[in-house]
């Protein structure tokens, strides 16, 4: 029996929502155990290389020098500096943290896009929209206390967190492979090569046997989820929204996702969300939205290239 359309957009929105808000609980349970850059490479290059490979058993054409050196420098930015970024901040704040963090992302894009490129004018719901977000960072950052190692690993996360929006910003203007999955394959797989090289560089690879000694069966599971569900099926269910739904609905999940993710973190990670860090999670949801929100509403001088990666 042929599932409708309806269901499948229903499906389709739930893997965005669900499996990329519970992959921040995963990747902290992988890092509790295993080196944070080791683990966001094993993770990409088995998901790149099973997208690539998907792509190309589907009658792809193969990549050109120019896509492939654009992919290249695309993987480096996206997944070494900005994955390795979260997974190397998520040592060191809870989960939730982690994902509230990441929701600036749409904010810091609006910024580029108004102050860099220009393809969105400057008023007050880009101005308000960003007020929100910083206020909600400084409220999350001060919510989990003056600790160095937290506010380190919150301060990593931003870092990352803007490296990844001008990232998406940049691949508007380059040229990938025309087909959605083997141009996300080859990014991941490109970037995991790049932090197999931190790794090395930050010392963690004689740490790999110990740690693969140290897995638990939830370790596993994370590990597969990470892949299959919060990469795989949630990347080719956000390509099917992107060609079927509205953008503006699509990125819904930049402010679903940090609520899934507290919710996830509190019910199966005994995460612990203070009234300031839920305080702070709202005005950066918040933010997120009155972004959505502004970007509908104002004209656009140039229109953007699909992103070139959704989300975490």
């Amino acid at each position: 029996m042929a599932i409708s359309r309806k269901t499948v957009r229903v499906l389709a929105y739930g893997a965005i929502y669900v499996f990329w808000g519970g992959s921040f609980l995963a990747i902290r349970d992988m890092v509790a155990v295993t080196p944070p850059f080791f683990s966001a490479a094993i993770r990409f290059f088995f998901a790149g290389v099973a997208l690539y490979c998907f792509s190309r058993w589907r009658g792809s054409a193969p990549v050109s020098r120019r896509a492939f050196v654009h992919s290249l420098l695309l993987g480096l930015l996206l997944f070494a500096c900005s994955y390795g970024c979260l997974f190397w901040a998520e040592t060191r704040i809870a989960s939730g943290t982690a994902a509230v963090i990441a929701a600036m992302i749409p904010i810091w894009i609006l910024l580029g896009e108004v102050l860099v490129f220009r393809t969105q004018r400057l008023g007050i719901s880009v101005a308000g929209a960003t007020l929100l977000g910083i206020v909600g960072v400084c409220m999350v950052t001060r919510s989990i206390g003056l600790e160095h190692s937290m506010v380190s690993g919150v301060l990593v996360e931003l870092a990352g967190s803007v490296v990844f929006s001008f990232a998406t910003l940049w691949s508007r203007s380059l040229t990938l492979p025309e087909d959605q999955a083997m141009r996300a394959g080859l990014q991941m797989a490109l970037g995991s090569v790049g932090l197999i090289v931190i790794s090395a560089v930050a010392g963690e690879l004689p740490r790999i046997p110990a740690a693969f000694a140290a897995w638990h069966w939830h370790t596993v599971v994370s590990f597969i989820y990470l892949v299959t569900c919060a990469s795989i099926l949630a990347f080719t269910s956000y390509t099917w929204l992107i060609h079927h739904e509205p953008a503006t609905r699509v990125a819904s999940y930049a402010y679903v996702n940090p609520l899934i993710a507290l919710i996830v973190g509190v019910a199966l990670g005994g995460e612990h969300v203070s009234a300031l860090q839920a305080a702070g999670a709202a005005m950066i949801i918040l933010g997120v939205v009155a972004t959505m929100l502004s970007k509908s509403k104002a004209p656009i001088a140039k229109p953007p290239a699909a992103d070139s990666v959704a989300a975490r």
